[in-house]
């Protein structure tokens, strides 16, 4: 068969073999991708029940679209019979994973929650797997599980066959319905799910695998106990083990889904961190037994990238201590330390001036409050007592106050006396605030801006202005010079504190973004966060000259973990480093619009499911397909879902480990599909004249340009989209016919981005900050006549028009958190649309993440659910 030609594949080699059937993997030159054909197993081919079981392997499967079920393209016929093209997954079976021993209980965990969520998919679909087991589960490289082998699936309208032990499915695998041969339903597929759970976690079958036995132990003997010499496995998961493997199904999960949460619950309590790469463990660096507040971590080169990946053991809410190089090749050890253990947001840390406290921003309370507490641990104190937001604390240098923002009262910077007491307002707006070191004044970091604030006065000035997000201002020891990220520009810079010109550090490579700042004591380091774009991000460390703020070397990394690392800060002698271990995600939702008030008409439902991030949604014209970036790891991906059938493709191809490819938009008159991507290098416009075919660049950008999120045209011809070709953020538009024509609508000082065309194709509104803010402008196609539509001292974001041309909806953060807002165009106050208020659920936090897409019915918008907690690490520098 290897070399032969079926159809538009093209066989390559074999790469499995069954009882059931042999697969092989092809190339399909119709799509240009590698494929995996499975024809039956030469003594099933005279079988009419195992054609009949092959067929139906297909129809189950291609019922289902999910991240966690292996795809089937088609079922056709051959020379060689007939054969099922399916999507080609790398990876292992989880079978061959555990035969280097027992998992992790967070990788456990983690997998087992993905398992779950695709058998949910499949359930709510109507198909029983009936076949769970450890080697139809695959594992990719990127940790991706993906559910195989529905060749015992049953879907609605299907007659079970009476199934015995040694007949149809796995023995060690069966639920005792299905050895009794009773009728079946997804609860079966939960004891086989409990079987590999229990198999993940201690390497073996919970009732053996020696079948004069094992039916007999199945139906008549409980299940064992977990093994003690695992280490300290949490009763909870122990619950959730028996209850999957309940004799009787009445007593099991009665959903999957019932499953997922329970799993969800138990992993916020137990791991904060991503996935582990168990598949690169290295031999020899097994997580080690320690107290009951410590674990050891590993770090290991993997092949020639020396791709760093972190070896951890489970413990319960005890603080991790973690002993770990730093760096690969290097003698120095790191020690980190679990400050806070909530399952909910901790975040935003703070030193005090000696040393002995931390102060942060925890909702334990439920809303977001500040709290302090001793630095070698201890109970917390609760300072703040409001029923709004308070965050970004910052210790005053004499230790008598606290700055923080709040959402009350419109926005505003409050000073708490450290001890506790009754907080003053002192400046209006709703901004992060950092002291210089003599306590005389406040950096304010609002909207973009950077403002100075003397406390004696009480007037903020601006010092700089238009960074286009969070600058993260830090303060140089001598009070002389402020550090801060300018998103608009994508570096991070160093400006006079008294004013001036601001310089490059050049510490930032294209795509990526910061995600906190911190000095030194002595003004010889600088620490930041850093990482693409939405992806995660590591602490990385660089000396600089204290008196001119320059680099002296190249940025090295100081954390290589797979979790993401963000708001870090100096312990006052410069041997701790406190940072927030975050964890996110992001799930499209459509919410159901009134199509004649344009505001929200009953509750949403999650469209999207995997992954961690998504976002970016756009819709056809005609309401029926949605395009969106999801994210993996950290790269990006456009994908395509028919929002009638819920089948989603991916759309774009993995050309490279940094590939992103965000913010699609359909052309309303064709099928194409436009944009960006950062396949040459740095992002440009793309696109795919059909969805799955060739795609192909549109224009050409170098080094820090970005051209990004194009958004065609009513009429098909045009495209605009923002770009930074002249220094800052400015829209712009790229008009085909016979010659093409790529012409700047918007000039000046001030950043313009997130461009919509109004639906009859004569207005484009976007976000500008010419009035300092986000605000929402409106202009002519052609760039003429430029007028504000919403002005508020709050940060607007994207804007979408309701296809009827009435009003335009905006996403903005007035009242603190990111909401969608209506604006009608003939004039008067906006509505507020939706209303997310909590911390731990909502609209990204960030502007730039917010975009949504709006039909006549519905609304589609990003929203996440955030969780974090605060680590510190001793010995950085």
């Amino acid at each position: 068969m290897v070399g032969k030609n079926l159809s538009h594949y093209r066989i390559l080699e074999e790469v499995g073999r069954g009882g059931m059937g042999v697969v092989y993997k092809a190339h399909d030159k119709k799509l240009d991708r590698p494929v995996a054909l499975k024809f039956p197993s030469p003594s099933a081919i005279g079988s009419e029940r195992e054609k009949e079981r092959f067929v139906r392997e297909a129809q189950a499967a291609a019922a289902l679209s999910h991240p966690g079920i292996a795809t089937v393209y088609e079922i056709d016929q051959s020379e060689f019979g007939t054969f099922i093209a399916m999507e080609y997954v790398e990876g292992v079976t989880l079978k061959e994973l555990l035969e280097r021993g027992a998992l992790s209980t967070n990788l456990a965990i983690d997998y087992g929650m993905q398992i779950a969520e695709a058998l949910q998919f499949a359930h709510e679909g109507g198909v029983v797997h009936r076949d769970v087991k450890s080697t139809n589960v695959i594992i990719t490289p990127r940790e991706q599980i993906k559910i195989t082998d529905f060749g015992l699936a049953l879907r609605p309208g299907n007659v079970p066959h009476s199934v015995t032990a040694g007949v149809m499915g796995t023995a060690a695998y069966m639920s005792p319905e299905q050895i009794h041969g009773e009728k079946l339903d997804h609860r079966t597929d939960i004891w086989s799910f409990g079987v590999v759970l229990f198999e993940m976690l201690t390497g073996g079958l919970p009732f053996g695998e020696y079948e004069p036995v094992l039916i007999h132990f199945i139906l008549h003997e409980p299940p064992p106990p977990l093994p003690s010499k695992r280490g300290r496995i949490p009763e909870e998961l122990q619950r959730i083990v028996h209850k999957c493997l309940e004799k009787d199904p009445a007593d099991r999960y009665q959903t999957a889904a019932d499953l997922v949460v329970d799993l969800r619950r138990l992993r916020r309590s137990t791991d904060p961190f991503h996935r582990t790469p168990a598949m690169v463990k290295p031999a020899g660096h097994e997580a080690q037994k320690g107290t009951s507040r410590t674990v050891r971590w590993a770090v290991a080169g993997v092949v020639a990238l020396a791709v760093v990946v972190v070896v951890y053991a489970a413990v319960r809410l005890d603080p991790l201590k973690a002993i770990s190089p730093a760096l690969p090749g290097t003698e120095t050890e790191l020690e980190i330390v679990q400050f806070t253990t909530g399952s909910g947001i901790a975040d935003f840390p703070s030193w005090s001036p000696e040393g002995e406290w931390l102060a942060y921003a925890s909702d334990a309370s439920g809303n977001l409050e500040i709290w302090t507490q001793r630095s070698m641990g201890g109970e917390p104190t609760r300072l703040s007592w409001s029923r709004y937001n308070e965050s970004y604390p910052a210790w005053s240098p004499d230790g008598r106050s606290i700055a923080c923002c709040t959402d009350s009262g419109g926005g505003a910077v409050l000073l708490f006396p450290s001890e506790g007491g009754i907080p003053v307002r002192i400046a209006e707006i709703e901004a992060r605030p950092a002291w210089s070191p003599d306590g005389k004044l406040l950096s304010l970091d609002w909207n973009g801006n950077i403002l100075l604030m003397d406390l004696t006065r009480g007037t903020p000035r601006p010092i700089v202005e238009g960074t286009s997000g969070m600058p993260h201002t830090v303060w140089s020891p001598d009070g002389q010079h402020l550090f801060f990220w300018d998103r608009r520009k994508g570096d991070i810079y160093v400006v006079p504190s008294f004013g001036g010109s601001r310089t490059p550090l050049n510490l930032i490579r294209p795509g990526e973004e910061v995600s906190g700042l911190a000095c030194s004591p002595d003004g010889a380091f600088l620490v930041f966060s850093r990482g693409q774009f939405g992806g995660r991000k590591n602490l990385w460390k660089v000396s600089i000259d204290p008196a001119t703020c320059v680099p002296l070397e190249r940025p090295q990394p100081i954390t290589v973990a797979t979790t993401d690392d963000v708001h870090c800060t100096l312990s006052p002698d410069g041997k701790q480093l406190a940072y927030t271990v975050r964890d996110v995600e992001r799930q499209v939702w459509r919410l159901p619009l009134n199509p004649t008030t344009g505001l929200l008409a009953g509750p949403g439902e999650q469209v999207t499911f995997g992954g961690r991030k998504n976002y970016y949604p756009a819709v056809s014209r005609d309401a029926m397909s949605m395009a969106w970036t999801s994210q993996e790891s950290d790269r990006a991906f456009i994908y395509l879902m028919d929002l009638r059938e819920r089948i989603r493709r991916k759309l774009t191809k993995e050309w490279a480990h940094s590939t992103r490819e965000t913010g699609a938009d359909f052309s309303p008159v064709d099928d194409r599909l436009m944009y960006s991507s950062t396949t040459g290098g740095t992002y440009q416009l793309w696109e795919m004249q059909t969805p799955g075919s060739v795609e192909f660049p549109v224009t050409e950008t170098l080094g820090r340009v970005r051209d990004v999120h194009p958004v065609v045209s009513p009429d098909g011809r045009s495209v605009v989209f923002y770009s930074n070709r002249s220094g800052n953020w400015d829209v712009w538009v790229l008009t085909s016919g016979r010659k093409k024509s790529l012409t700047r609508l918007t000039t000046g000082p001030s950043n313009e981005m997130y461009p919509a065309w109004s639906p009859d194709g004569r207005m484009v509104s976007f976000t500008s900050d010419r009035e300092r803010t986000g605000d929402i402008w409106m202009m002519d196609a052609n760039g003429q006549n430029p007028l504000p539509l919403v002005v508020h001292p709050a940060e607007e974001g994207w804007s979408a028009w309701a296809p009827d041309g009435s009003r335009v909806y905006f996403t903005s953060n007035r009242g603190g958190a990111f909401n969608v807002w209506a604006q009608s165009i003939r004039g008067g106050e906006p509505e507020r649309v939706t209303n997310y208020e909590g911390l731990s659920f909502g609209l990204p936090e960030e502007a730039l993440y917010t975009k949504f897409a709006v039909s006549s019915t519905s609304l589609f918008v990003p929203l996440e659910e955030r969780r974090g907690n605060i680590y510190v690490l001793n010995n950085p520098l």
